[in-house]
């Protein structure tokens, strides 16, 4: 579980309007609990990032802040993002290395102060948007907070969603909206942080760093035990399916053998029979009698 600006007691900002609409994604219904907005420059560079490499899937971070307006409707803007650097990948798997969460850390740190982890995104390179049974569970144990997302993008077919944990499952968001680019004023916000606030009173208790690594750390482990079982029962599979194949090489020859064996017992019987009905003419007769003593 990855634990950020005081865990599940984050506190959101409140704002009186939503960011202004640059345009809307998705089927145009009903709009879910949960918005996400996201900077048009934002998307645009993660996807052209994702489409860089189809031969792999490719990820990172999404960093911005969480909201709440005055009617108690929760939403997320998305103003940054941090590419995941040192994976380990392939057209169907992405993992990310203690290399990745340790550079994922120190650019958080280092750049973007007074924001938070959003989610993440990552690409599907000609398989389709959905979320796998690998990214469900990933979603449900380090990216499980109420106001953290996926952003799936596939590069070939040019389809992208977002997706978010709602009473324990993970489902597609009906919209999501992408913003103008722009520094969100202090007229739109309600309730923001002035310059004689604390980040506490802003944000609620915040964890030391320290702390922040150990959680970084402990991702790192779960991965890697994740990788290590799916290894040994790929190759413990892999023992067994060569056994079996074994095994039933051994008794195709068994049985091609027996087929052999049943083939020339056949040709004699044939023979046999075919003698037994071929008349035997006086020649064979008086030589047979000749061979009596």
């Amino acid at each position: 579980m990855v634990e950020l600006k005081g865990g599940n007691k984050f506190s959101y900002i409140h704002r009186e309007t939503f960011p202004n609409v640059f345009k809307r994604v998705g089927d145009n219904g009903q709009d879910d609990e949960f918005r996400v907005y996201i900077k048009n420059s934002v998307i645009n560079e993660i996807d052209e990032y994702l489409a860089s490499d189809k031969t792999k899937e490719l990820g990172g971070v999404l960093i911005g802040n969480a909201y709440k307006t005055s009617k108690d409707i929760r939403f997320i803007h998305i103003t940054d993002f941090i590419h995941a650097e040192h994976t380990e990948a392939s057209v169907s798997r992405l993992t990310f290395t203690h290399k990745t969460w340790e550079s994922i850390g120190r650019k958080l740190d280092n750049e973007y102060e007074g924001k938070i982890v959003l989610g993440w995104y990552h690409s599907h390179p000609g398989h389709s948007v959905f979320m796998s049974d690998y990214d469900v569970f990933i979603q449900k144990n380090f990216f499980d907070m109420e106001f953290m997302t996926a952003y799936v993008f596939d590069p070939v077919l040019n389809q992208r969603a977002f997706f978010y944990k709602l009473y324990d499952k993970i489902q597609k968001i009906k919209n999501f909206y992408i913003s103008g680019d722009y520094t969100m004023a202090n007229r739109d916000i309600e309730n923001i942080v002035d310059d004689s606030q604390t980040v506490n009173e802003f944000y609620g208790p915040q964890p030391n760093r320290s702390g922040f690594s150990m959680a970084w750390n402990i991702v790192l482990l779960v991965l890697v035990l994740i990788s290590l079982y799916y290894g040994y029962t790929g190759h413990r599979k892999a023992q067994e399916l060569e056994a079996k194949t074994e095994r039933a090489r051994v008794i195709y020859l068994e049985v091609d053998k027996i087929r052999n064996d049943q083939n020339i017992l056949s040709q004699r019987l044939d023979n046999f029979i075919l003698e037994m009905r071929t008349p035997k003419t006086p020649d064979t007769l008086r030589s047979d009698t000749t061979k009596t003593p």
